[in-house]
């Protein structure tokens, strides 16, 4: 049997400040064409970031959050939160 090494909780720590974690983040496989979701636009993809929970509270914090479309790790802010319409982008 092999042990893994127990990593730290980070979050119990306080080096993760973040109130939203990626399972919060709605799927790319939920998201329907032509559907507003509020949300953040990639700064690599320009498609959504939708958190699942829709009408968050919106602290005076950034985030750090992984997009769901090409996976880049986004810094954000809550002022950036937008109301967008999703349109997957076509395949090349």
């Amino acid at each position: 049997m092999i042990r893994r090494p127990k990593l730290p909780n980070l979050a119990k720590s306080g080096t993760v400040q973040n109130p939203l974690r990626f399972t919060d983040i709605l799927p790319v496989r939920a998201m329907k064409p032509g559907v507003e979701y509020q949300g953040w636009k990639c700064s690599d993809c320009e498609q959504p970031i939708a958190p699942r929970r829709q009408g968050l509270d919106r602290p005076d914090s950034s985030l750090t959050i992984k997009c769901p479309h090409c996976g880049e790790v986004q810094h954000l802010t809550w002022q950036g939160l937008a109301t967008m319409q999703y349109e997957p982008r076509k395949a090349r």
